[in-house]
């Protein structure tokens, strides 16, 4: 091979399809040129053959044709291809063997550069996905709302109002957006969709030629749809005003609604800010969408080259808009991962496109890595997160909407790298609300020099890792746990003042006790060795640090144009503390003061809504939500200022929001199947039914309830359902009428006439399910026996057997508890535990009774497992935890669940110790393994996740406590006993003779010791047997005969040791005779797993450190799964020769 064979072995010649109207010769001279293009003849390095490739234009990639082990096939094998029609030539046999120079190469390339850009571009070529939107949005824009088409409207405008320059936009874009322009009503229009429209606007005043007709039709579609917005607006404002003042309100109305073509210039800075950061967001979406993947690879480097620059270099600006950019042109997350994004650490990656040039394939990976980087640097220079609120909210929601739908982020492409992005967001988010606080604690120059530095309070510990948080008051000790590269996981726990302002001090003692608490606390972790021993000289103030070369105190602020000003250096701290503070007074830095809670303004519920509430501390209202009685979210309503009008309006937002929250539920009920319906049921009924004291139900929620029941059929309902919406007929009965309310009245009217409905339906479907299946005098009968055993809505059946109307009874308890605890406080949840914990330490006998109601509200209390663990949890021992919170009256109200955990465990052994019935609690049971179960199958061991160990002995004692339940005997039960005990008989058994070194074992059949090279499923496999029978012959004794051949073996396995064809024995590793303990030589530890005879999947025990240790471990296993322990051991058959 010469060496521009092998100079040309990694690269492809492109080339173009023969033009026409050329003469036969001139046609094969441009066919050659072609072929020396498209061929590239390569021979293989390792296998010495030739290989042919050609380029395919139109696909746009190269396509392989085979390997040959001669030139000639090889050359034959490309004529034939080059006559088809894909490839034509027309004379291949003076085809070129050769390979082209170098020179040749980049006269090609110039030349091929050259004629790509005199071709004309297509709409198609340029944004494919263009093309095909059009016919998906005129499909969608048939069924869309009002709301759907005022949001899918915008990006079709957005393709004639942000086209590239030079380009007319198509007949069918213009009747595509007069199509959605049409079918809109008078509706205020979203700001955004009006920016896009008044653009588009001064687009289609110089469309021209083929076009010019139906842009004509589109600007008398938005001059129509113009009108009805003024006459929407005309007719809201004459059903409210009188007289001579109908026309000023009118004309008010219409200054303020968002008209088509024109922009509010009268609207807040603020407002007009934010609509403009959302405008160019959106520009640049679009204007990626239009570029191909030179363009796009052009633009990255760009940004790259800007993000090279030294942070202290760029400006907010500069920085705005590469964030911008790479938020435009990052795409959503998607499921699955490729394998070089899920394995790449993320500090790796987040300044990879910053240092390197990577391929133009790979523009995601560089625009994820150019985000990360670029909001690092936002972070470290400190810039206001309020100028890129709109693209931080833009990636929250891409996150949320991946994880809502499949999972953790983790799970996407690149999961480590948007888990990184994820966490900077958050936390560039939680800046901007803090930043939000500090209005409430400083303002003038206070406030907005915090903005612009660092943001501090006044307050502070003087000790690393120990903060003050203004929106809990309290005092919050943080760190984190675990490498960068596998994610690192922030751990924190907050010291709240309120627990010592409830015994009585004042609140400048209750911050220093506190502050006492987490110092404490933090102490603990020291000697834990999580943290370090904290810095023995440090300042509180800010910009004083200790300079240990010079032993002296050193001084220095950054301006807030971040340039760094020097205040010299002092020998005390008070003189340096002192200059500190009059440079942060000259420069606007000074600290925010903390205000008291006396100085804050509480305001009291403006309205009989639930669930909105005014938080003191961050001095707005906050909004929760409650599904199945679990608070599932929240969000905070901060006033612009302690006006009454602008509480109000906030009011107003909380509430609507909590209605937006409640009404996604009444959405899920226009698509939703049975099984749905009645899965979604029964969460909306509990809002009803098990409601806090003195509270009643909203109309909107009855009338919810109501869409749910008049849409369920006549089938069975669940048994948790059918007693919530019995439940829920009480109250409905309880709170009769109200005389002032009509709408409630009829309403719950309604409501009740639906459940009565739903009631004869259920009963109608199973008479009709008997009528099919009787015959004769006995169909009345059975019809009547069924309607017994269904399910009744607003009734309990009380003539079912004693076990099932129990049980019945006993989840129904439980799913009461949860709902109670979920509408109660936190004061309410302490009071409830402390009064459990008081019974629970009184010396005396206990009953089934009282210890059931215990067992069932600390696990109705008790929240599921989760993966971010606590310290104190993680490393609580399981004996101490179980009797701590009984022995400290003075339990901590932040760590509700480490007491509930604690009080669970305590009345579970009480209950195995005083031998009650376990079928009493049994619904527990069940419920606490499920939540186990579900935490062992997503993430791991049950050690992993907050409290370990507890949650290790809770489930241990579960266990414990399910096997002595006496379930009666089913089919199903007896059916997975025995395929448990065939299953026993599959497991592989030991043979007795063993020889102890690799690749020699003994082969009963054959009655000798084979020898084997290569394994099974290796492609060539070798083997020799040494029978015994020749050792017999001999007159040796069978023992002795198997010794001799054994010997034999080893002395060919040396031979081949010699020869290079095996290696040398190793050592063995230690074993047990024990089924599923093996030896981890990575860990140096004894590994227990066991397969579930009956699922087939790999159940784990743990490691440890002894293999007695691990044997027991492993029989306990093997006895719970009904499987043998110990190797069966197959004996070894003796000779015939030696039996006669």
């Amino acid at each position: 091979m010469d060496d521009r064979s092998a100079r040309a072995d990694s690269r492809t010649f492109p080339g173009e399809r023969t033009q026409e109207g050329l003469g036969e010769e001139a046609a094969v001279e441009a066919a050659l040129q072609e072929a020396k293009a498209y061929r590239e003849e390569l021979v293989c390095q390792g296998t010495q053959k030739w290989l042919v490739r050609f380029y395919d234009a139109a696909e746009r990639k190269t396509v392989r044709y085979g390997s040959f082990d001669s030139k000639d096939k090889a050359e034959v094998k490309a004529r034939r291809i080059a006559r088809s029609d894909f490839f034509p030539l027309s004379a291949p046999e003076a085809l070129p063997v050769s390979l082209p120079t170098e020179g040749e190469l980049d006269n090609f390339f110039r030349h091929l550069e050259a004629r790509v850009r005199a071709m004309p571009t297509s709409r198609h070529d340029i944004c494919p996905s263009v093309s095909k939107g059009i016919g998906k949005y005129s499909q969608k824009a048939d069924y869309y709302d009002q709301f759907a088409l005022r949001r899918y409207a915008a990006p079709v405008a957005s393709w004639i109002a942000y086209s590239p320059a030079g380009r007319a936009p198509k007949v069918k874009e213009l009747k595509l957006l007069k199509k959605f322009m049409d079918k809109m009503d008078g509706g205020p229009l979203p700001s955004r969709l009006s920016e896009v429209l008044a653009d588009m606007g001064v687009v289609l005043q110089s469309a021209d030629g083929t076009c010019k007709e139906a842009a004509t039709e589109l600007r008398k579609s938005l001059r129509k749809l113009r009108r009805r917005c003024i006459e929407s607006v005309a007719d809201t404002v004459m059903v409210g005003t009188d007289g001579d003042s109908a026309e000023a309100e009118m004309q008010a109305a219409q200054d303020e609604v968002v008209q088509v073509g024109e922009v509010d210039d009268s609207a807040s800075p603020g407002t007009a800010a934010q609509c403009d950061q959302h405008l160019t967001l959106f520009r640049k979406m679009n204007e990626w969408g239009f570029l191909n993947d030179a363009q796009k690879l052009q633009r990255l480097q760009q940004a790259e080259e800007a993000a090279r620059r030294p942070r202290r270099s760029l400006s907010q600006e500069e920085l705005t808009d590469v964030v911008n950019m790479a938020a435009a042109f990052v795409a959503v997350p998607r499921r699955k991962a490729a394998r070089q994004d899920a394995d790449s650490a993320c500090s790796g990656e987040a300044s990879a496109a910053a240092e390197s040039q990577g391929t133009h394939p790979d523009l995601q990976r560089r625009v994820r890595s150019l985000l990360l980087h670029a909001m690092k640097v936002w972070r470290m220079n400190e810039f206001d997160c309020q100028a890129i609120e709109h693209v931080l909210e833009l990636l929250q929601r891409k996150i949320k909407k991946f994880e809502d739908k499949v999972g953790q982020i983790q799970s996407a492409a690149a999961g480590n790298a948007w888990l990184k992005i994820k966490h900077m967001v958050d936390q560039m988010l939680h800046v901007e609300e803090q930043s939000s606080l500090l209005d409430v604690h400083g303002t003038g120059a206070q406030t907005h020099a915090a903005r612009r530095a660092r943001r501090t309070v006044e307050r502070q510990s003087g000790i690393e890792h120990i903060a003050w948080r203004v929106d809990t008051n309290s005092w919050r000790c943080h760190y984190y746990t675990g490498s960068i590269k596998d994610g690192r996981k922030e751990v924190s726990r907050t010291f709240p003042i309120t627990k010592f302002l409830e015994q009585g001090l004042s609140e400048e003692a209750a911050v220093e006790a506190a502050l006492q608490k987490a110092k404490a606390y933090r102490e603990e972790l020291v000697r834990q060795g999580i943290l370090k021993p904290p810095k023995t000289h440090r300042s509180t103030v800010k910009g004083v640090t200790f300079d240990k070369r010079n032993q002296k105190w050193r001084v220095q602020l950054y301006h807030p144009s971040k340039v760094p000003v020097n205040g010299g250096s002092f020998g005390t701290k008070e003189e340096a503390e002192t200059k500190a503070r009059e440079m942060a007074k000259q420069l606007g830095l000074e600290p925010v003061r903390v205000k008291k809670l006396s100085e804050m303004i509480h305001f009291d519920k403006l309205g009989p809504e639930n669930g909105v509430s005014w938080s003191v501390p961050e001095q707005s209202w906050v909004s929760y939500v409650y599904f199945n009685g679990v608070k599932t979210s929240a969000k905070r309503f901060r006033p612009k200022d302690l006006s009454k009008q602008a509480v109000q309006n906030s009011w107003d937002e909380a509430v609507a929001w909590r209605k937006q929250q409640i009404g996604k539920y009444s959405q899920k009920a226009d698509y939703s199947d049975q099984f749905a319906l009645r899965r979604y049921a029964a969460p909306v009924a509990s809002w009803i039914a098990y409601g806090p004291n003195g509270w009643a139900p909203t109309v909107k929620e009855l009338k919810l309830l109501k869409k749910f029941t008049d849409k369920m059929d006549g089938g069975p309902l669940p048994s948790r359902l059918s007693d919530v919406l019995a439940d829920t007929k009480v109250v409905l009965e309880t709170l009769s009428t109200r005389p002032v309310d009509g709408a409630w009245n009829q309403a719950a009217t309604e409501l009740r006439q639906s459940l009565r409905k739903l009631h004869r339906r259920c009963l109608e479907s199973v008479a009709h399910t008997v009528m099919v299946g009787a015959d004769g005098g006995s169909a009345e009968a059975e019809m009547q026996t069924e309607q017994d055993e269904v399910a009744q809505v607003a009734e309990v059946d009380d003539s079912a057997s004693p076990g099932t109307a129990a049980q019945s009874d006993q989840h129904l308890t439980l799913f009461r508890k949860m709902n109670e605890w979920g509408f109660l406080d936190d004061a309410q949840k302490l009071q409830r535990l402390q009064q459990a914990e008081e019974a629970a330490r009184r010396p005396r006998s206990w009953s089934q009774e009282e210890l059931t109601d215990v067992v069932n509200m600390a696990a109705a209390c008790l929240a599921a497992p989760r993966r971010q663990s606590r310290l104190q949890d993680a490393h609580a021992g399981n004996s101490g935890e179980a009797e701590a919170v009984l022995e400290s009256p003075q339990g901590e109200s932040t760590d509700l669940q480490r007491r509930l955990r604690s009080l669970l465990l305590h009345a579970l052994s009480l209950w195995h110790l005083n031998q009650f019935d376990c079928q009493a609690i049994e619904h527990v049971l069940d419920c606490l393994q499920q939540k186990i179960s579900k935490f062992e199958k997503k993430v791991g061991d049950i050690q992993s996740a907050a409290a370990g160990n507890a949650w290790l002995k809770i489930k241990q004692m579960v266990d414990e406590l399910l096997l002595q339940v006496k379930t009666p005997p089913n089919l199903h039960v007896q059916d997975a006993t025995k395929a448990q005990a065939e299953a026993a008989h599959k497991f592989r058994t030991r043979q007795e003779r063993q020889s102890g070194i690799q690749n020699i074992c003994w082969q009963g059949q054959k009655m000798g010791w084979q020898c084997q090279i290569g394994s099974r499923w290796g492609a060539v496999r070798k083997a020799r047997l040494f029978p015994i029978s020749k050792f017999l012959e001999q007159g040796l004794a069978e023992e002795a005969a198997v010794e001799a051949a054994l010997q034999e073996a080893k002395a060919y396995r040396e031979e081949l040791v010699r020869q290079g064809k095996l290696k040398p024995p190793t050592p063995k590793a230690p074993s047990s005779t024990v089924r599923g303990v093996v030896f981890d030589k990575t860990y140096q530890k004894w590994r227990v797993h066991l397969y579930h005879p009956v699922d087939k999947k790999k159940v784990s025990g743990g490691f440890f450190a002894g293999r007695e240790e691990a044997e027991i471990k492993a029989r306990e296993m093997a006895r719970h799964y009904g499987v043998p322990s110990d190797f069966a051991v197959t004996p070894a058959r003796r000779s015939t020769a030696q039996e006669t």
